[in-house]
């Protein structure tokens, strides 16, 4: 125990909330394999600093899991959507499983960069916290997309997810999928309507400025069967 505190104490780093969080890593600490780790976030274009030492503190099993592969993956897949370098560190601060794995990360960008630009992607990713979070599937942006596709169109569909902002992925979708779901079927022409008009309206202002004149139970009707049938996109 002796060796880990002092291991953390020679590099400034609170060994007294450490011991707190995890004595079992903090036992297990030799200075090799913490540098080890911390040299690796602070190469590379990282350049992370004092936030490496703060993901150390935040989570020391975690910190003690990142291994350099994953990290050089993360950087590389983080460069080709359009991150630029110096955005790099903060990303790795706010989604720390970036540097352990970056299976999650392939799929999403996979999924994400078959809709968005490169400039569109990069702002989105840096402004809406959430969307490179571990719990958004590729299988939940894809299928979220199709959704606003069907509505929208292959071209439109992308601006008018960048337009209405990142809650678009974040928020419970059901409810979105059977506003969207309901205009297609009622083949509504949406041409001047916009994807946040259809989400944040009131469910009366909904059916009678969108939906023709149809009454709200009609659209709770259609929206309860829908939601009883099985899709991707929750």
């Amino acid at each position: 125990m002796k060796r880990g505190l002092a291991v953390v104490n020679d590099m400034k780093v609170d060994a007294s909330a450490l011991f707190a969080k995890d004595l079992l890593a903090l036992c297990q600490f030799t200075e090799d394999k913490v540098q080890e780790r911390l040299n690796l976030l602070n190469e590379l274009p990282l350049a992370m600093g004092g936030d490496a030492r703060h993901m150390l503190v935040q989570n020391p099993q975690l910190f003690m899991s990142i291994n350099r592969q994953a990290v050089k993956s993360s950087v590389r897949l983080l460069l080709k959507i359009g991150i630029a370098s110096k955005d790099l560190a903060s990303l790795f601060v706010s989604f720390p499983h970036l540097a352990i794995s970056s299976e999650s990360l392939e799929a999403q960008a996979k999924a994400l960069t078959s809709y968005f630009s490169s400039k569109d992607l990069a702002t989105m990713i840096m402004e809406w916290t959430k969307l490179l979070s571990p719990q958004l599937t590729a299988d939940e942006i894809t299928g979220r997309m199709e959704v606003v596709e069907a509505l929208f169109g292959k071209d439109r569909a992308a601006k008018e997810v960048v337009a209405y902002g990142g809650s678009f992925f974040s928020r419970p979708f059901n409810l979105i999928r059977a506003r969207l779901m309901y205009l297609k079927h009622l083949k509504v022409n949406t041409a001047k309507i916009t994807l946040q008009q259809i989400i944040k309206a009131r469910d009366d202002v909904f059916v009678t400025e969108m939906c023709g004149q149809k009454s709200t139970e009609e659209f709770r009707s259609f929206a309860k069967k829908l939601l009883a049938s099985p899709s991707k996109a929750r």
